[in-house]
């Protein structure tokens, strides 16, 4: 079994920022074997960026923002969109278990603000 991504990394661009801190055009790391999922602000009217690590293969899906990427084992995953609507929407993986079919699961929500 691979070994998951340790922790979240929300310091690519602003030094010491916390999970759940408001940021514009930001580069996140998220582990998404973690046991929540975290919540990123982001202003709206912003460019942001979020990058996924060790998402595993899959389908990421942004939703509301309808942004669907193919993951790749090992390959980082960036889903870069301009913030206009404002709301908390989930990433999820979507991914075929042989057991289970397909499932779905939050990485990450990203919250849309005004400024």
């Amino acid at each position: 079994m691979r070994r998951a991504v340790a922790g979240v990394l929300l310091a690519m661009l602003l030094p010491g920022l916390a999970a759940g801190a408001e940021v514009g055009s930001q580069s996140v790391t998220v582990d998404p074997q973690a046991a929540a999922a975290q919540t990123v602000v982001v202003a709206q009217g912003s460019h942001a960026r979020v990058t996924i690590l060790g998402a595993g293969a899959g389908e990421v899906h942004f939703h509301a923002y309808h942004i669907e990427v193919q993951a790749v084992q090992g390959q980082p995953v960036t889903l870069e969109f301009d913030a206009a609507a404002a709301g908390r929407f989930p990433v999820e993986m979507h991914v075929d278990d042989p057991l289970l079919g397909q499932r779905e699961r939050a990485v990450l929500f990203i919250e849309v603000r005004a400024p």
